[in-house]
């Protein structure tokens, strides 16, 4: 399997990012709060200064979370960006549940083109894009990709759905849309999972469904759209019901469903 330049760059640094977060991961490590909220610790900021080390050699503009962001009026004229969270799932990695990830996407006049979600705890990484599929690869084989399994999903129409739930983000409209889903499947299970590994759970067929109506951040979704898409899914936004855009003025991100079975996006859009 050949990639490209930019393509192999990023798997390189998505896997040494997640070597330096597990150094620290069992090591003693305090956290503090940054000015909206959320923590960062120590693993942050290392994963962060190795992947925009090693990305600047694509010589592409950068979005990430743990660095000052370019105003609209210079990132509107972007082609072509990195969009990259270091460390995903920073409470999971305080916390030491092993759900975190690492999280580089490539964007292409606003759409994911190629997605990277590297899983440090099981030293493995997962990336693809919708034009070419999505695929897993232990950490040791990335530099030659001999061992890369191409993930195939089937859509099935099973009677139990597995909606996939944030262990810190849980809100009153996921219980809203679980009693709406009621009547197209009889049985819903939730399954609780922090970080980007919702996404891998999608792709990999363990859940159908993750609907987020929370806000969060373009770094948070891009990885694990272009996963999704590369599986033949989607990542929707709850308010246009179209593909989320990325790169935009704001980079927040209201709300969204991800989905590998395209049935549940159109009865969200009928009206469920």
């Amino acid at each position: 399997m050949v990639f490209s330049e930019l393509q192999t760059i990023a798997l390189e640094a998505a896997v040494e990012a997640s070597i330096a977060i597990l150094e620290v991961y069992h090591q003693d490590f305090s956290a503090r709060i940054k000015n909206d909220g959320s923590p960062v610790t120590k693993a942050d900021l290392i994963s962060s200064k190795l992947i925009l080390d090693k990305l600047k050699h694509t010589r592409l503009p950068i979005i990430n979370e743990e660095t000052p962001k370019e105003t609209y009026d210079k990132r509107v004229r972007w082609e072509r960006c990195w969009c990259v969270d270091p460390l995903d799932g920073t409470k999971e990695f305080i916390q030491k549940n092993d759900e975190f990830t690492v999280n580089i996407a490539l964007i292409e006049d606003g759409a994911p083109t190629f997605g990277i979600i590297a899983i440090p705890t099981q030293s493995e990484i997962y990336f693809g894009g919708k034009h070419f599929g999505t695929f897993k690869v232990p950490f040791n084989e990335v530099k030659s990709l001999d061992k890369t399994q191409k993930i195939i999903h089937k859509t099935t129409q099973e009677k139990t759905l597995t909606l996939l739930a944030s262990r810190n983000h849980r809100s009153e409209g996921t219980d809203t849309y679980l009693n709406g889903l009621k009547k197209h499947v009889e049985t819903i299970e939730i399954l609780y999972r922090g970080s980007a590994m919702k996404f891998v759970d999608l792709a990999m067929g363990r859940a159908q469904l993750y609907l987020r109506d929370t806000p969060t951040m373009e770094w948070d979704v891009a990885a694990g759209h272009a996963l999704l898409e590369g599986v033949g899914g989607a990542v929707v936004d709850l308010g246009t019901k179209h593909p989320l855009v990325y790169n935009k003025k704001s980079l927040f991100v209201s709300g969204f469903i991800a989905t590998t079975n395209l049935s549940l996006l159109r009865w969200q859009t009928e009206g469920i």
